[in-house]
């Protein structure tokens, strides 16, 4: 941060600093805080989308060759693996402001709880009794991993062309590509709000 200050450059970094200077007055930590969501929201999150990809192909290989024999548009695959493992699979705890009326329920006004898109995208009431099935012909596929109006993701449009170019390149270099170890024995990160692996071991072919 220091050495932004004494020499800032075209980065997202010293447009903070910047603007702290001019009036907004952010603090170090609100700026380091600013830096460390968009690393996790604008970088983590896709590589999770695009190995989510990888781990649902490779595991639905009469999927995989719809795909690549071009009956089915990548953008399919996108948006399934968005629904069906999404990146982000909880949303930390809230809390309600208000009575809210959820179904036949109230959640009370100050009780807290945790939004969970893992569930979302399999809710039969939305998908039908196959929610749970990895479909790239499902339509239509109306998730909300990237959330929901005001609160929509910003990088929305950048994460899904970012997964528009890396999977048809990388599939079109290793048609073959399968994982190099049972999809049970493939290790999720202990983190409540994002879906990781630890590593993704595969077979380049």
């Amino acid at each position: 941060m220091a050495g932004k200050k004494e020499a800032p450059g075209d980065d997202l970094t010293s447009a903070l600093i910047e603007a702290s200077e001019d009036g907004d007055r952010l603090t170090t930590e609100e700026i380091t805080n600013t830096l460390q969501l968009m690393v996790a929201a604008g970088h983590e999150t896709t590589i999770s989308l695009i190995v989510n990809a990888v781990v649902a192909l490779s595991t639905h290989p009469e999927q995989r060759d719809l795909v690549l024999k071009g009956e089915v548009p990548w953008e399919n695959v996108i948006e399934e693996t968005l629904r069906w493992s999404t990146p982000t699979s909880h949303v930390l705890i809230r809390f309600a402001a208000e009575d809210i009326e959820v179904g036949d329920r109230i959640l009370p006004k100050g009780e807290g709880l945790i939004v969970s898109f893992g569930a979302i995208g399999r809710d039969e009431a939305q998908f039908g009794p196959t929610a749970g099935d990895f479909d790239v012909t499902r339509t239509p596929n109306r998730h909300i991993s990237f959330g929901h109006g005001p609160h929509v993701c910003p990088g929305a449009a950048l994460s899904r062309l970012e997964a528009s170019v890396a999977l048809p390149a990388l599939y079109a270099r290793f048609p073959e590509l399968r994982l190099a170890v049972p999809r049970e024995e493939l290790r999720n990160k202990p983190v409540v709000t994002q879906n990781d692996l630890f590593e993704l071991p595969v077979v380049l072919a």
